[in-house]
Parts: C-alpha cells; sequence; structure tokens
C-alpha cells in the first residue's frame, strides 16, 4: 500500500487596547481532505519503492487557491519534490486567511509530505507538527512541551508588521519568546504572490517550546 502523510501543517502580542478591530488573525483552513491532495498515480512506478519527506512553502491567494510552491528541505528525490509541489498546487484549496482587521489576504503555508510506498495498512493521514522547535531554560523539565500558535502578517515590501499569539502557554515569557523567535530574520520567507513576488499576507507558525539549559531554535 501506498501512503502519504501531509503534516500541519507558527513582538507584538495581542495589542494594549485589546483585540484587534477585525479579531485575531488567522491563516486558511484546508477544504476537503488534505492528506489525498498528493496521490499515489502522482509518481512514476520508479519511486514507488523509496521512502521521502518534503518540506516545502505553499503560497496561497486571498481567495484560498495555491499560486506557487518552494521546497524549502528536499527529500532526496527530485522526483518526489517536484511531483509533491505539482499536486499541490492543482488539488490543495484553503478557506481565506484573515489579518487582523478581518481582511482576508494571501498566506504561506509551510507544510511537510511523507511518502511512504510501504507502510502497512495504507491509506493517507494528515498531522499536525511544528514549525520551530525552542529548547531553552525559559522552560522546566516538569513542564515538559508548551506549544505557542503565533501569525505573523507580513508588508508588501516582506517585513513582518506585527506578530499575534492567538494560542498561548500560560507563561507571558515563553509567548513573548515565541513571537521573537519566529519574528527572526530569514527565518521563514515573506508571502508571494504568482509572479513570485511579495504582498502583504500572514503566516500561521506552530512553536514547541522544551527545556535546555541554553538556547536552541530550530525550524522544522
Amino acid at each position: 500500500m501506498f501512503t502519504f502523510a501531509l503534516l500541519g501543517l507558527a513582538g507584538t502580542i495581542l495589542p494594549s487596547g485589546g483585540l484587534p478591530s477585525g479579531g485575531l488573525p488567522s491563516g486558511g483552513q484546508p477544504i476537503g481532505e488534505a492528506a489525498y491532495w498528493v496521490r499515489a498515480e502522482d509518481f512514476p512506478a520508479s519511486e514507488w519503492d523509496k521512502a521521502a519527506i518534503t518540506r516545502y512553502d505553499l503560497m496561497v491567494d486571498a481567495a484560498g487557491l495555491p499560486v506557487g510552491c518552494t521546497v524549502t528541505r528536499p527529500s532526496g528525490s527530485a522526483i518526489v519534490d517536484r511531483v509533491a509541489c505539482t499536486s499541490l498546487v492543482t488539488r490543495a484549496k484553503y478557506s481565506p486567511a484573515r489579518d487582523a482587521e478581518g481582511k482576508v489576504v494571501p498566506q504561506a503555508i509551510r507544510g511537510k509530505l511523507q511518502w511512504n510506498p510501504v507502510l502497512a495498512g495504507g491509506g493517507n493521514t494528515r498531522s499536525v507538527t511544528a514549525d520551530l522547535s525552542i529548547r531553552t531554560p525559559l522552560v522546566t523539565r516538569k513542564q515538559g512541551n508548551l506549544a505557542v500558535k503565533v501569525v505573523l502578517i507580513y508588508d508588501r515590501a516582506g517585513g513582518i508588521e506585527q506578530c499575534f499569539v492567538i494560542k498561548g502557554s500560560p507563561f507571558p515569557p515563553i509567548d513573548d519568546e515565541a513571537c521573537a523567535a519566529a519574528s527572526g530574520p530569514g527565518r521563514f520567507s515573506p508571502v508571494r504572490d504568482e509572479s513570485g513576488a511579495t504582498t502583504r499576507g500572514v503566516r500561521e507558525i506552530d512553536v514547541v517550546f522544551s527545556y535546555g539549559e541554553k538556547q536552541q531554535i530550530t525550524v522544522l
């Protein structure tokens, strides 16, 4: 059986006056069964006996339709990487993303495709994984892992306008660190349109914190 796993798929915390006028910003959600956006028949037979993991950035317009895909971490198979992006651009569809004013905007989505050609049981699955892993002494061993979801809002030049924590931890310093880390220079590419030019938009980022004697930030 051929199986895939699509893994979702992340500053200023909330303004002092409370929620933004449009509520919290958000990325769009998959419409339909995202696990079946990439299918076994998309691949040539030469790739059916290889396991591979492709990490990618999918650019999605304000209507929720893909306009571009870039491999951010190759799988080792150029064919798997190319098919992953081509299939996603062809089949993926999302609900519209919104900024802090509630306006519909384009978005960038970091994703991961896991291609398991011989995994027992068969069937496609979709799981959620972190985009950013931070080991830090701000977290104790007893606390275990802490998850934070942030939304970055990019301006038309590709700079970060704001970072909002939309799902925080019980500890404000951790939430602050999530935005600071996610907003680091070059850590995540800005939102781009169908021509490849930067455009105003949003990116959701899931950050997972765990204990470490020294801070270590890893883009997953």
